[in-house]
């Protein structure tokens, strides 16, 4: 035990040396140390004595007697005499029964059917009636669209202004302004055109969109206006 104390001091010894100067050559001494007194404490646990194990007491066997069973004595269970039926009449009654149901049942299942079949119809025709009624707004624009403009600035409502002022100048008034005045000051139908296809790449206009078919509509019916006024002056 003596020398596992010096070889424990030693280790403490040697921390104190790490700790004032730090080097890798106190760090390795340290390790050397720590490794001697690791095995020299392993040697001592290998000498130690270990206690036998305890022997196991003998468990006491007991003899458990067998219970012989009770004996059971069953009892005669009383039938009483069933009471004679009629079968027969009976299938015969709940046959009348079922037939009387059904009959009964069965009519307003059809009505219901039939005024179910009936109300589809009528939507069905309704329906077809509403999709071939003239489309009010179409006639009435292609109306407008064969009559000639004179002048766009005034001819365009205002409420349709504001939609082609949002759908084709992304909201800006004063090109909408401009692009009006250079297509009203046009000399001819061609001119209109190629203005109009300038303004159509310029602000990347949707010809599909419901905004360029209105501003369109009322362009076209400023080429008629010029076109019947070049006509009237070659004649």
């Amino acid at each position: 035990m003596s020398d596992l104390r010096e070889r424990l001091n030693k280790v403490n010894d040697r921390l104190d040396e790490l700790e004032k100067h730090p080097s890798e050559l106190t760090k390795d001494a340290l390790l050397t140390d720590i490794r001697d007194l690791y095995d020299r404490v392993k040697q001592l646990g290998s000498a130690a004595v270990v206690p036998e194990p305890a022997k196991a007491e003998k468990e006491e066997v007991v003899e458990e007697k067998p219970v012989e069973p009770e004996p059971v004595f069953e009892k005669e269970e009383l039938v009483e005499e069933e009471e004679e039926t009629h079968p027969d009449f009976e299938m015969k009654e709940e046959e009348d029964e079922q037939e009387e149901t059904i009959e009964i049942s069965d009519p307003p299942i059809f009505l219901e059917v039939e005024e179910s079949v009936i109300a589809e119809r009528h939507k069905l025709i309704g329906a077809i009636a509403d999709s071939e009624k003239p489309n009010d707004d179409k006639i009435l624009a292609g109306q407008l669209g064969k009559k000639p403009l004179e002048d766009l600035r005034t001819g365009i409502p205002l409420n349709e202004k504001f939609g082609i002022i949002r759908g084709l100048f992304a909201g800006n008034a004063s090109d909408f302004g401009d692009a009006v005045l250079k297509l009203n000051n046009a000399a001819s139908a061609t001119e209109m055109k190629h203005y109009l296809e300038i303004m159509k790449q310029r602000f990347g206009w949707d010809v599909e969109s419901d905004a360029y078919q209105t501003f369109s509509v009322y362009v076209e019916r400023k080429m008629m206006t010029l076109q019947l006024s070049n006509a009237n002056a070659d004649q």
